[in-house]
């Protein structure tokens, strides 16, 4: 997964963490600070080919221009899909709600757009649970869709399949709830190593 934010230090380090608790791999964190020019950052999301994008930043009425700049280089770089030649690129716009129309002007018709609330609504307040919780979505909806056998698995299961962050992140939840204590877990698997802490 691709994470993108205005600031280095705050937006798009609050993307990154979304992104980590739900689970991804993040291959990369562009800002508009990251000191590379836009042509760099063009030729990096074609190189790394993502199997998702998640865009951040702006405050609640704050930048609105750094996003479209953002949503623009990632138009301009049109990754090319690697689950298939009908497949969109998922993209997350999880930034500030004043951008969503440009930002949608810019990449609805090339990417699988998804809106989300800010994960940085304030300075000081991040929201990363919607971001997440729409990662996890759709983790099983374009990703996991096209593991083999995974129609087979959905015909087997009265319940929703979840990533396994998501499942490993609800158990623990449930012992401290149950145990009325605090918890920590670490989970290895076989491309991340999760620690989580309730």
């Amino acid at each position: 997964m691709l994470v993108t934010g205005v600031v280095k230090t705050m937006t798009a380090e609050s993307a990154q963490r979304a992104a980590l608790g739900a689970g991804a791999i993040v291959i990369d964190v562009l800002s508009v600070d990251d000191g590379r020019a836009p042509y760099q950052r063009i030729e990096r999301i074609r190189n790394l080919r993502p199997d998702m994008v998640l865009i951040s930043g702006g405050t609640e009425g704050g930048t609105t221009t750094h996003l479209l700049d953002m949503a623009e280089t990632l138009y301009a770089a049109s990754p090319r899909p690697r689950l298939g030649q009908d497949y969109k690129l998922p993209v997350i716009y999880a930034g500030n709600s004043e951008a969503r129309e440009g930002v949608g002007e810019v990449l609805a018709d090339k990417t699988a757009l998804t809106f989300v609330d800010n994960l940085r609504p304030t300075l000081e307040k991040e929201n990363l649970v919607p971001a997440r919780e729409e990662i996890h979505r759709l983790f099983l909806e374009h990703v996991m869709a096209q593991a083999p056998g995974y129609d087979k698995l959905l015909d087997w299961v009265s319940a929703p399949i979840m990533p396994t962050p998501m499942a490993v992140g609800e158990m623990v939840q449930a012992a401290a709830r149950r145990r009325n204590a605090s918890v920590v877990a670490v989970e290895i698997g076989g491309a991340t190593t999760n620690v989580f802490s309730v």
